[in-house]
């Protein structure tokens, strides 16, 4: 990244210094400024501010690191690129040692419904205004590359759904809808935590599909013991308590393809049928394996052209716990190893081209 800044959040999602957050926005989407690549972003819950600076500054220079060795191989590589990391409370308290944070497990829905609400208003109005002000000055388009990881990857769709929303609505400039148009928007949803029907109709992020130039990368992984075991524990709990029965199955839980049926997929993680017939992704939603040693040169073509590509971690993810490169929780498993040369490889094919 050229340039990268973290913008802080309140839990309503809106900026703790909104005059100087703006202020920042339109001087980045104005000139001399003409970033050609936009990055985003959002951690997931049981993060502290100190974890999130170390989370984002850890992924922008590794991924800018992978980038730079695939010279000549990239397609379209980034180019002054502006990267903007976005700090939401997602814990009780800020102090890693203190007390609430023995009763975090506890704070399970109230952060899940916070990181909707981040997504709904902070990261929606940085958007629409750096769009704005981009279009209203004159400026070129650029791809916006949006990284979630697992409750952060519900801040990054909703804040999608909400622009959709606001720039279909009477009235909108036709030149704002037309530059929106013009926008690449690739997502990166490392292992996330929501429930796998959430793009389809109906879902919390039905709209996003609309978005006219538009790809998703979804990780998923069996060895991810928080959305293949703990996830649907507290989902289905939490659909009892409002009459809902629907299966809690997590977007980024471990994938089972069906036996004997091709293109299908048995409840197990990754997007729903409907959700791939919606984003026409012609393989079917059948995950591409990513195991260890992944190099930029093997994800296949097919997957890097899919509107939605669902990759499996899971050889990857025990191959790191066998050789020690990541240390196994018994709490989470596999679910926060979302940074290594493989990923960051699949990243870049994915999204730079």
């Amino acid at each position: 990244m050229d340039h990268f800044v973290v913008f802080p959040v309140n839990a309503d999602g809106i900026f703790l210094n909104p005059k100087l957050v703006g202020k920042a926005l339109d001087d980045a989407m104005s000139p001399p400024f003409d970033f050609g690549d936009v990055f985003i972003y959002s951690h997931g819950w049981w993060t502290t501010g100190n974890d999130a600076m170390a989370l984002y500054g850890q992924y922008t220079i590794e991924l800018a690191k992978t980038v730079l060795l695939l010279n000549g191989t990239i397609n379209n590589p980034p180019r002054h690129s502006l990267g903007v990391g976005i700090h939401w409370p997602s814990t009780l308290s800020e102090d890693s040692v203190s007390l609430p944070q023995v009763f975090e497990p506890v704070s399970y829905y109230q952060m899940g419904s916070r990181a909707n609400q981040v997504g709904a208003n902070g990261l929606f109005a940085s958007l629409r205004r750096a769009l704005r002000v981009r279009q209203e000055n004159g400026g070129n388009p650029f791809r916006l590359t949006l990284i979630g990881h697992s409750f952060g990857c519900r801040v990054v769709c909703k804040a999608l759904q909400q622009l959709w929303q606001d720039v279909n609505k009477p009235g909108t400039p036709l030149g704002y809808k037309d530059f929106l148009a013009t926008i690449k928007i690739r997502v990166v949803l490392l292992q996330a935590a929501f429930k796998n029907d959430e793009f389809n109709v109906g879902g919390n992020y039905e709209s996003v599909a609309n978005m006219p130039d538009i790809k998703i990368l979804v990780t998923t992984s069996q060895l991810d013991l928080a959305l293949n075991e703990l996830f649907p524990k507290a989902e289905t709990a939490n659909n009892i308590a409002h009459l809902d029965f629907h299966e809690a199955i997590a977007l980024g839980a471990g994938v089972r393809p069906l036996q004997n049926v091709p293109n299908a997929q048995a409840p197990g993680g990754g997007p729903t049928g409907k959700t791939i017939n919606l984003y026409n992704a012609h393989n079917g939603g059948v995950p591409i394996q990513v195991p260890q040693g992944l190099a930029y040169g093997d994800i296949p073509q097919l997957g890097i052209n899919e509107r939605m590509l669902v990759a499996d971690l899971t050889k990857l993810h025990a191959a790191r716990v066998q050789n020690g490169d990541y240390s196994w929780s018994l709490f989470s498993g596999s679910h926060s190893d979302i940074s290594s040369t493989e990923i960051y490889n699949l990243i870049a094919g994915f999204t730079f081209q």
